[in-house]
């Protein structure tokens, strides 16, 4: 048996008999546990993990789930504890942290407990199983957090079937050892346009989000080239990274095909607007000549949002014009 094996036969046995039990005396005080330990403080505390009273155990784990980032070191120490009941309960612990301190926005002990998870996951131990499926288990508020930063820092982000605020269907399960499945929609396109100003930090943010089926799209400027994107492409091969102006016509098509034939079209858009429809070739934007997509989006970038544009294409064999007004992309 691998040590890994080993270390989830070993979790499921004890995560049965405590998660339920820690679940219930845990949450309902974590609100009034908000108050930050010195590590000299916590350390006291999380001797108390393995008190033999229930209640005595609750209290330490409700007054730890609050200490604040100090705490979260003392208890990610704890993990590796040799009594294997402790060692779970501090594993429990730090996703129970994280809940609080996300819910209260106290993002120095996100980060603490990220990074401690993190370190965790790395190490080739039983603690490496346990921490993976914390991780698991509450990565919907780290997305929700880098999420947020990045459109805080000028971004727009959207999400596949995006209709309310794809961040309402975030969801917090209830603290059990085992990783569980959460729905949430999958990123769609990130914006990088002439209002971001995350400059590398917000970056940063980008890289620690789910891009497995995501397109970056970028307006070169003055906090934002090319060149800043390169280890993006590093940390995630799969990500689509792409140009664009400063406007949206809002179709799709084909980019590998040698005509630009519409496959899509965004209600609302400019493109909507105007009358284009599925299946029109577009022949002429402006002045520039289109056989494929890669045209049409050079012939795009010069325009500006309230810009009107003469879009020739072919519509079942039949060539025909309509004028666009050229549109930002959302929030620009």
């Amino acid at each position: 048996m691998s040590l890994d094996d080993q270390g989830v036969r070993e979790g499921g046995r004890l995560a049965g008999r405590l998660a339920a039990a820690f679940a219930m005396l845990v949450l309902p005080t974590i609100a009034a546990a908000a108050d930050r330990l010195t590590a000299a403080e916590a350390q006291e505390v999380i001797g108390r993990l393995s008190d033999a009273s229930f209640e005595e155990r609750g209290k330490a784990a409700a007054r730890l789930t609050g200490g604040g980032p100090d705490a979260v070191d003392v208890v990610a120490t704890a993990t590796g504890s040799a009594d294997p009941e402790v060692a779970v309960r501090a594993m429990d612990l730090l996703g129970e942290m994280w809940v609080a301190a996300h819910g209260r926005d106290d993002w120095e002990t996100v980060e603490r407990v990220v990074d401690a998870l993190q370190r965790l996951r790395e190490e080739r131990s039983r603690s490496a199983v346990f921490a993976e499926a914390v991780f698991r288990r509450h990565e919907a508020l780290e997305d929700d957090r880098m999420i947020a930063a990045v459109r805080d820092l000028g971004a727009e982000v959207a999400f596949v079937g995006e209709g309310d605020d794809p961040l309402a269907r975030f969801t917090i399960p209830m603290p059990t050892t085992r990783p569980q499945t959460q729905t949430r929609p999958a990123l769609k396109y990130i914006y990088l346009g002439p209002k971001w100003r995350g400059g590398e930090k917000g970056l940063g943010y980008i890289r620690r989000l789910p891009l497995q089926r995501a397109t970056l799209f970028f307006t070169p400027g003055e906090n934002l080239t090319a060149a800043m994107l390169e280890e993006l492409t590093r940390d995630h091969p799969q990500l689509q990274i792409q140009k664009r102006g400063k406007t949206k016509l809002g179709i799709k098509a084909e980019p590998t095909a040698e005509r630009c034939e519409i496959d899509e079209i965004t209600p609302e858009s400019a493109a909507d607007l105007a009358g284009l429809q599925r299946g029109d070739i577009i022949i002429r934007f402006g002045d520039e000549a289109v056989s494929s997509l890669g045209d049409l989006v050079e012939a795009i970038e010069p325009y500006d949002p309230g810009d009107e544009v003469t879009v020739t294409f072919f519509r079942a064999g039949e060539e025909m014009s309509v004028t666009v007004t050229m549109k930002p992309w959302q929030g620009e």
